[in-house]
């Protein structure tokens, strides 16, 4: 895990982005918004995302268990990240850390996180700095943070995350007004899937769950 920098990483603020509703699971950002709500937006879709059941690509030793899928896909940026990004960014407004038109937002970041900061940032007013490796089977996400009107600020990919990260302490020191939410440190990245995920996958499984599968990925340097 890389070592936090800038600044220590943020606590899980005492007015939370999340919502415990009367049956134990957690809303997003933006609870009880409606679909005929012609202020609704694009953050206000994330999380709440379908569940199905996998039966025709199980082998025909598994036809008959019950296997769900949850979506994550369906966020509106297009992964589990959304949901983390809106969380980044609603706690540390809750803490009174950030603002949009005084604060602008930078991290480094290889993956989806970058496409979610991007998208939540814009909606929200932030600027936005993103420090990525320069890839050419990146180049898709960097137009899509772009597109959200983002920086993407391309470092050497042999220089892995130590050459992002010196990256980000440079811009922190030379920009007082900027701020990184430290995402591998930040408490608000489990807190997400504690208060929403979690509490989703629970209920759309009518609360009979016996095994959780999930991709993890672990990056070293």
């Amino acid at each position: 895990m890389p070592k936090p920098i800038g600044v220590a990483p943020a606590k899980a603020p005492s007015a939370l982005p999340v919502t415990p509703d009367q049956n134990g699971a957690n809303e997003c950002a933006s609870p009880g918004a409606a679909q005929d709500d012609e202020d609704l937006t694009y953050l206000d879709t994330i999380c709440d995302t379908p569940m199905v059941r996998i039966r025709r690509s199980l082998p025909k030793e598994a036809q008959e268990a019950r296997v769900l899928a949850k979506l994550e896909m369906q966020n509106p940026g297009g992964s589990i990240k959304d949901r983390i990004a809106l969380g980044l960014i609603t706690g540390a407004e809750a803490a009174g850390r950030i603002s949009p038109g005084r604060t602008t937002v930078v991290e480094y970041t290889s993956g989806n996180t970058a496409i979610g900061l991007a998208m939540v940032c814009a909606a929200k007013g932030y600027n936005c700095v993103l420090v990525m490796p320069q890839l050419p089977v990146m180049m898709e996400r960097y137009m899509i943070c772009r597109s959200f009107g983002a920086e993407v600020h391309l470092t050497a990919a042999a220089q892995g995350v130590p050459g992002m990260q010196r990256h980000v302490e440079m811009l922190l020191r030379e920009n007082p007004d900027y701020w990184c939410p430290q995402q591998f440190n930040n408490q608000m990245n489990p807190f997400m899937h504690e208060g929403t995920t979690g509490p989703e996958i629970w209920r759309q499984a009518k609360q009979r769950v016996d095994y959780f599968i999930a991709g993890a990925y672990h990056q070293t340097h």
